[in-house]
């Protein structure tokens, strides 16, 4: 079995897979930085470094590679998903890594009606999204130029342990006893649990697609009023519309529901 890389593994959705992927079985190479989310386990081997000056021998032992590491701010968007990515890119290619899965987002297909296929043209909203999109299209050059195979993941939005999502945001704020203030929205929305199973199912594929996008729970306004006035929890409701993200895919198993989250169901 391939040791599996796993970049960001400090954050959010990197430490919820590297942790599910080792209880699942898999030998996991963790790149992280100093945390106390760094935990041990008898399948997880931690190597703390800076991905900026990633090098050939920083990727010894490693069969395939998952890359989370990146930023969600405007400020470092550009020097984090799209620079360090090539930097990522070719100390994987010099060390011989067979796949790199590069998780991506479906913000690059903007504000959508309808759902985006993995097809669908780019349409980014701003600095990050964009960051993103040119990060997307400087990994496939990668790809097509032979120098590595490679597989680009889009994920909804995550929310769960460690998160900062709009969903986790509503929880912290329930907790706190501060009222809800809601737009008109329609977003998708998936924790980090189902996510990783469907991580696990991705890379156990012998020959993946280039290209998959991970559906979760269409989520709107009215879906919320509906969970915030069961469990009786303050809220209003601005007459303001905002952006909305859908994307069509891979459909994971909803385990863990939106609903059952807030509510600690």
């Amino acid at each position: 079995m391939d040791n599996i890389g796993i970049t960001g593994a400090s954050g959010f959705i990197g430490n919820n897979v590297v942790r599910f992927l080792a209880e699942k079985g898999h030998k996991i190479i963790a790149f992280g930085r100093d945390s106390k989310r760094n935990f041990e386990h008898e399948n997880v081997e931690w190597r703390i470094c800076n991905l900026d000056k990633i090098s050939k021998r920083d990727f010894k032992g490693v069969g395939k590679l998952i890359h989370f590491a990146g930023a969600y701010n405007a400020q470092d968007a550009f020097s984090k998903n799209v620079v360090m990515l090539r930097k990522v890119l070719e100390a994987a290619h010099e060390a011989e890594v067979e796949r790199v899965y590069l998780i991506s987002t479906y913000a690059v297909f903007g504000d959508r009606k309808v759902p985006a296929e993995t097809n669908a043209p780019y349409s980014p909203l701003e600095a990050y999204s964009m960051s993103k999109v040119i990060g997307e299209e400087k990994f496939i050059k990668f790809i097509e130029g032979g120098k590595i195979k490679g597989t680009i993941i889009r994920s909804c939005s995550l929310y769960g342990k460690y998160g900062k999502n709009f969903i986790d945001i509503i929880l912290q704020r329930i907790n706190e006893g501060e009222e809800i203030q809601m737009v008109y929205f329609q977003n998708q929305f998936l924790h980090v649990d189902d996510f990783s199973k469907e991580i696990l199912k991705i890379i156990e594929i012998e020959n993946p697609e280039r290209f998959y996008n991970i559906e979760g729970e269409i989520i709107t306004q009215q879906t919320l009023k509906e969970i915030f006035e069961e469990g009786k929890i303050k809220y209003s409701l601005i007459d303001q519309k905002a952006r909305s993200y859908l994307c069509k895919g891979n459909k994971p198993l909803i385990t863990q529901t939106v609903k059952n989250y807030i509510l600690k169901k």
